[in-house]
């Protein structure tokens, strides 16, 4: 039972009286905890599994199977109790907290029918803001000021509601303001994890310690990062906090805001002058390498103005940026970092697949186009000989392993590999080149149906011009095709989808409305003759909505 209890409103050592008892069901809240009470008047909350329903017989040896008609509907005073997520033991500062409360909310709920004791009240008053309940009762009781509900002194709940008058009361009695939880989290921490911003900045202004750190390492900056609370966040920043602290995970408070893709947070934690970008976390991570795998546009651009190196920052697998966005189908991201990055579109890692590779294996057909249309070489090979056509018709998506295990295949994932095999083709791959085990791209794939449709297209369609590496396709066919189904959003808003391209150049990074910002092309810096949109007509000035 304590073990149940531990995240379903907690564990009172007064339940071991009551195991074995019969009680009547009185409330049932959103998440199935129970509140019961006792012919004494006393009330608990319970997890659904510590308890067995019964029927509660009469002197006469009936049953009471119905309830009274008139019954307060005490459902409706339930307030519900957010949720960070997923529930571990280093996720959410205040997941603890969070469960204590779901108990009190329901003992608010059982008051009418209970008669509560002293602290249940006091308690109470502090859930529901009642200053001057809190007031005179520590005027009866200064020692009120330090109870605690399941080990949650009564500060953090005061914290957690957001009530400052409550806080102000407490901290006036004479209350700890720097008393944590058993997890070491203090009412600041909890206040701005609740998203109760004034309650923060009042205990800053109370001198609470900005400093303080959980066991698990977490700072007030990361917690303020992490909500994207950004007026606290600033706050705490200009009084000297430290914005590169790293919990025992390695993150530092921008690695939080770029993993919940917070832009404001982000913004303010990589333009604070100390920040060091380059930290890693224990997964290897740097924030840009963070960046790349949630896909966090805005953060990619504003860390590349930061610091342009990062843009070859590499793990120890040598995995860049590019990889990173290329592995995960990332085209935005991938895009800044061609363009304004100028990421080395052909760099290997320690196995020396490219981007290329990456995309090519995992049937990523937007990002294989975007690839090829930055010049990537399709003929390169990895450590087993492998180009991005044998990857491609020899992959499997790591994603689909669920698939993999019951022996089935992906016939969307195979239609890709079709699509992105006739496309590396056309642009002069090879169906002959042989890797290390001497297997061709098709002799090395073992599905029927994609061998054939893919050496059909190739006896059909021959390139048109000769292999080179980081040639080019001249033909207008291929670059009509990569013009008119790519989805990059434009470089300058990341708002819009790129839909002009510059000449002579042929490159595409920008939108109608943004294309006369451009002077000069910003990959290759050759100048701007002409804007032609998809149908390759000329975008006048006069067009550009303003």
């Amino acid at each position: 039972m304590k073990r149940l209890q531990r995240k379903h409103g907690g564990w009172d050592d007064n339940m071991s009286e009551v195991i074995g008892q019969i009680a009547t069901v009185s409330v049932v809240d959103k998440d199935g905890d129970v509140g019961v009470t006792f012919d004494d008047g006393n009330g608990f909350v319970f997890h659904p599994a510590c308890l067995i329903p019964v029927q509660k017989c009469d002197g006469d040896g009936g049953s009471d199977t119905e309830e009274d008609s008139d019954d307060e509907d005490v459902d409706d005073k339930l307030v519900p109790v957010p949720s960070d997520g997923e529930e571990s033991e280093e996720d959410g500062e205040d997941v603890n907290l969070m469960q204590a409360l779901a108990g009190l909310l329901l003992l608010e709920a059982l008051s009418s029918q209970t008669d509560p004791n002293e602290e249940q009240t006091f308690l109470s008053a502090i859930a529901q803001g009642d200053v001057v309940n809190v007031e005179q009762m520590l005027s009866r009781n200064p020692n009120l000021k330090d109870l605690k509900h399941n080990n949650i002194p009564c500060l953090l709940l005061a914290a957690y509601h957001g009530h400052v008058t409550v806080l102000k009361a407490l901290l006036d009695a004479g209350a700890a303001i720097d008393v944590t939880d058993d997890k070491g989290s203090s009412a600041l921490i909890i206040a701005i994890s609740a998203d109760k911003g004034d309650a923060a900045k009042c205990l800053i202004t109370r001198g609470v310690d900005i400093k303080t750190v959980n066991k698990h390492g977490r700072t007030p900056v990361h917690t303020a990062a992490i909500k994207n609370m950004t007026s606290v966040l600033r706050l705490l920043l200009d009084q000297g906090c430290n914005p590169n602290a790293q919990d025992v995970a390695g993150d530092t408070p921008l690695h939080d805001a770029i993993s919940e893709r917070h832009d404001e947070a982000a913004t303010i934690l990589i333009q604070h002058p100390d920040i060091n970008v380059w930290l890693q976390n224990i997964k290897q991570f740097n924030v840009m390498h963070l960046a790349c795998v949630k896909g966090h546009a805005r953060a990619v651009d504003v860390l590349l103005s930061k610091e342009p190196k990062l843009v070859t920052s590499a793990k120890t697998d040598g995995f860049m940026p590019l990889h990173i966005a290329a592995i995960n189908n990332h085209v935005n991201e991938a895009s800044i970092l061609l363009v304004k990055g100028r990421a080395d579109v052909n760099a290997k890692t320690l196995n020396k697949s490219t981007p290329l590779h990456l995309a090519a294996s995992q049937a990523y057909f937007d990002m294989v186009k975007l690839l090829l249309t930055y010049e990537a070489d399709w003929s390169v090979k990895d450590d087993n000989g492998n180009t991005p056509l044998h990857v491609c018709m020899m992959g499997r998506r790591t994603n689909e392993l669920f698939l993999q295990l019951l022996g089935l295949r992906n016939l969307a994932e195979d239609n890709e590999r079709i699509k992105i095999a006739n496309f590396l083709i056309q642009h002069g791959a090879s169906i002959n080149d042989r890797n290390k085990d001497g297997h061709t791209p098709i002799t090395g794939c073992d599905v029927e149906h994609m061998r054939d449709a893919v050496s059909a297209y190739a006896a059909n369609n021959k390139p048109t011009v000769p292999h080179r590496p980081k040639a080019r396709p001249s033909t207008a066919k291929v670059e009509q095709e990569i013009f008119t189904t790519s989805k990059q959003k434009c470089h300058k808003c990341a708002a819009n989808i790129a839909d002009v391209r510059f000449l002579p150049c042929k490159h595409q990074i920008s939108c109608h409305k943004c294309c006369f910002k451009f002077k000069k092309c910003p990959i290759c810096e050759k100048e701007i003759t002409r804007r032609v949109d998809k149908d390759n007509h000329t975008v006048e000035s006069s067009c550009v909505i303003s």
